[in-house]
């Protein structure tokens, strides 16, 4: 079986960077005739753990022990392999799902002020919460077929939602907004959008890239929401690897390694903490 560092003791080892995780590889010694023995491979492999440092096979002389780090295999994935371990494609997944309702409408913020605000607002919403005619709030002329919905909400609000505010929560700001057709956006336009779904480290060919597929033509007879589909396709599945990088620069080995030691430090620090008499675990918060 393979041989893998548990445990690392404080002192000149810990020093020296092994930590858990490191594979015993190799170990040069002296044979009892004082000539170089290496144990490798599969003779290494065959040994229980308890034996390979047992003194009752290791003669006194000097002992060299070759480790290899766990990220010494990482190299052989590609970005996008490494994308996809890491879950970014689930990072996409998510803010790919804000991002279609940000690009759906052209959303304004208003501001309500007053119970006269409030209720010209609810008589002119239908039950499903569709502008039924035109009227004008905090200095926004909000006009037929508009929708509103909280401040960077996910989903638009309903008759009955609106009907519900207080007085006591006045004032409040909104948003409303017209449906968007999205052929017609502007660069401009679509950075705006992704700012507001927190898509805030895509650089100027990607963002193109997702220009290009919402500005294409579509067939006379293609489903509204065909954007979406053709949308998801380039940014979320990304066959291309043209999206396998989140938070700007290229995923590096280096960032997977302070990576890496920080979540070791972090789960030293709580052992420490317990006096290690509990099980230790990390939380979203650590990660800040």
């Amino acid at each position: 079986e393979d041989l893998f560092v548990v445990g690392v003791p404080e002192g000149r080892i810990m020093d020296l960077g092994l930590c858990e995780g490191y594979e015993l590889q190799a170990v040069l010694r002296k044979d009892d005739r004082g000539g170089d023995l290496c144990e490798s491979g599969r003779p290494l492999r065959a040994m229980a753990s308890h034996q390979v440092l047992a003194s009752s096979r290791l003669s006194d002389g000097a002992l060299r022990l070759c480790f290899q780090s766990p990220f010494a295999r990482l190299p052989k994935f590609s970005e996008k392999q490494l994308a996809n371990r890491f879950g970014f494609g689930k990072v996409r997944e998510q803010h790919f799902h804000r991002l279609v309702f940000e690009l759906k409408f052209a959303w304004v913020e208003f501001k309500i002020s007053s119970q006269s605000d409030l209720t010209r607002l609810n008589e002119a919403l239908s039950s499903d919460g569709v502008i039924r005619h035109e009227l004008k709030l905090g200095g926004l002329n909000l006009r037929q077929g508009w929708r509103l919905r909280s401040l960077k909400a996910q989903s638009c609000l309903a008759a009955s939602e609106v009907a519900t505010f207080q007085l006591q929560n006045l004032p409040m700001s909104l948003e409303a907004g017209p449906p968007r057709e999205v052929k017609n956006l502007t660069l401009q336009k679509l950075q705006a959008a992704l700012r507001k779904a927190g898509i805030h480290w895509l650089q100027e060919p990607e963002k193109m890239i997702l220009l290009e597929v919402l500005q294409q033509e579509r067939e006379d007879d293609a489903e509204a929401d065909a954007w979406e589909e053709d949308l998801a396709d380039v940014f979320v599945i990304d066959s291309a690897g043209d999206f396998k990088r989140i938070a700007g620069g290229e995923l590096g080995l280096q960032h997977v390694f302070h990576v890496s030691r920080k979540i070791q430090e972090a789960l030293s620090s709580k052992k420490s903490a317990t006096a290690g008499m509990m099980d230790m675990t990390l939380q979203l918060t650590d990660f800040a």
